[in-house]
């Protein structure tokens, strides 16, 4: 759900996403059970997209994070560096 919401965001333009790329799931999964055992698998059954009509797992954040930086928590300082700016009208 993590991504599904920062992805709706940044395309709504109500958000700066922040951050690495994501774990590029590739679309949505179905639990099932087989009859009469207690086994289970899960298979893909839809594939996702981006309000842009991208693949969902091609979405990369607006600011990437840049983890060789110095700074001892990046996206901490990623942060900072955001709240610190000038507002935009």
């Amino acid at each position: 759900m993590a991504e599904g919401i920062t992805i709706g965001l940044d395309a709504m333009g109500r958000a700066t996403s922040v951050g690495t790329e994501m774990a590029r799931l590739r679309g949505a999964v179905t639990y099932f059970r087989l009859p009469n055992s207690s086994f289970g698998f899960t298979i893909p059954t839809e594939r996702l997209y981006q309000p842009k009509g991208l693949p969902r797992e091609e979405f990369v954040p607006t600011r990437r994070l840049d983890l060789t930086r110095p700074a001892a928590d990046a996206g901490l300082a990623q942060a900072l560096e955001l709240l610190n700016a000038p507002a935009k009208p």
